[in-house]
C-alpha cells in the first residue's frame, strides 16, 4: 500500500560511480537496488544513519534530492532490516528516472 506521509523531499544516496551510470543511462540501476527490487530512499531524518550505515567507505557519495509527489503510487513506507527506530523507509517500487531529480 502507498503511504500518503507527507515529507517533502526523498533522497538517493549514492556513489559517484553509480550518479555517472545514472547519468549515462538516464535512469538509476545501483546493484542493492536491482537485487532487492526496488529503489532505496531515505527522509532527511535518516540520512546520518543510511550513510554511516552503508556509505562509511566511500570515497565520495552524491546525495540526489527528489520530489515524492512524482513518485506517487509507486512509493511505499516500510520497516528496513535492522531500522526499527529509524522509521519507515521510501522505497520505490518503478524506475526512477534522473529527469526526477530535483537536486544533486
Amino acid at each position: 500500500m502507498t503511504d500518503t506521509r507527507l515529507v517533502a523531499t526523498v533522497y538517493k544516496v549514492l556513489t559517484a560511480e553509480d550518479w555517472q551510470a545514472a547519468q549515462a543511462s538516464g535512469m538509476f540501476h545501483t546493484a542493492v537496488d536491482r537485487a532487492d527490487g526496488f529503489v532505496h530512499l531515505s527522509t532527511t531524518a535518516q540520512l546520518p544513519l543510511t550513510l554511516a550505515r552503508y556509505f562509511s567507505h566511500a570515497e565520495q557519495v552524491m546525495l540526489i534530492a527528489v520530489d515524492p509527489r512524482v513518485l506517487v503510487g509507486k512509493l511505499r513506507f516500510e520497516t528496513a532490516v535492522g531500522s526499527d527506530r529509524e522509521g519507515d523507509f521510501p522505497h520505490y517500487y518503478g524506475v526512477l528516472s534522473v529527469e526526477n531529480v530535483n537536486q544533486v
